[in-house]
């Protein structure tokens, strides 16, 4: 958990794409500024196809990754200060073609003393491109969904964080539909040997967050996946969310929205 000087810079992984990674670190940080009000920058360490700047309707990025770590500025002029209250540092659009080294990223990340907590957004599976984030990380988040070549094949990001010797906190399983057909939460802690810090519902608010350009806990935050990450965020930096009144407990009863 992110309290005092722990886990500042925090990973979030994936086996695979498409399990929703992006999303979370952009609905973790979102939270973490817009409920907790906190400090929050957020990484694209996916070098090659990273998405998260377009998330956030960020297009124009030319300085690569390589430049910050090698140019004691570039990473101030890097930062974007997005309108939902997060500091982006998108991944350049443009091809990289030189090794980073983790090592001097994280001494980089570590002297940004402004920032509360720093999220990197890493390249799924288990490449060179994903070691980025895992070595540079304090901590890491393993994002899944509830499947059985998903958590089959998320066993490989977690032996590589062992070998690495980063720890993961624990798990997100994302798009959760409540199907027989789905993993169980006691199925994905066994076979990973993690536990389950939060159960995201599959909600199509997600979807039009995205082309919102904003993200969902920002966007609709009474939505049943934008409450899940709010408890995530809330779990990470050791705090407790308000409770509601029972007026809005009441409204999410006749919505069919889960508190």
């Amino acid at each position: 958990m992110v309290n005092g000087k722990e886990s500042k810079i925090i990973g979030i992984v994936s086996a695979k794409g498409g399990v929703g990674k992006t999303t979370t670190a952009l609905n973790f940080g979102a939270a973490a500024v817009s409920t907790f009000n906190k400090s929050v920058l957020i990484l694209d360490t996916n070098i090659n196809t990273g998405n998260l700047g377009l998330n956030l309707g960020l297009t124009y990025h030319p300085i690569s990754m390589y430049k910050i770590i090698k140019d004691p500025l570039s990473i101030l002029h890097s930062v974007h200060k997005h309108k939902s209250g997060l500091h982006v540092i998108p991944s350049s659009l443009a091809d990289e073609n030189k090794k980073i080294n983790p090592s001097a990223l994280k001494k980089k990340l570590k002297s940004l003393s402004n920032y509360d907590l720093i999220i990197l957004d890493s390249a799924p599976g288990i490449g060179d491109d994903a070691k980025i984030a895992i070595k540079a990380a304090d901590t890491l988040l393993l994002v899944v969904t509830p499947d059985f070549p998903t958590i089959a094949t998320a066993l490989k990001t977690v032996e590589l964080a062992k070998k690495l010797k980063v720890p993961i906190i624990g798990v997100i399983v994302n798009m959760v539909k409540n199907r027989k057909y789905e993993t169980t939460r006691r199925y994905v802690e066994s076979s990973l040997g993690l536990p389950v810090l939060s159960i995201v519902p599959y909600d199509e608010v997600v979807q039009e967050s995205i082309a919102a350009r904003m993200p969902s806990v920002l966007y609709k935050g009474r939505a049943p996946s934008s409450i899940s990450f709010k408890k995530l965020s809330a779990y990470m930096l050791n705090k407790k969310i308000r409770k509601q009144s029972l007026f809005v407990r009441l409204g999410y009863a006749v919505l069919g929205q889960t508190k």
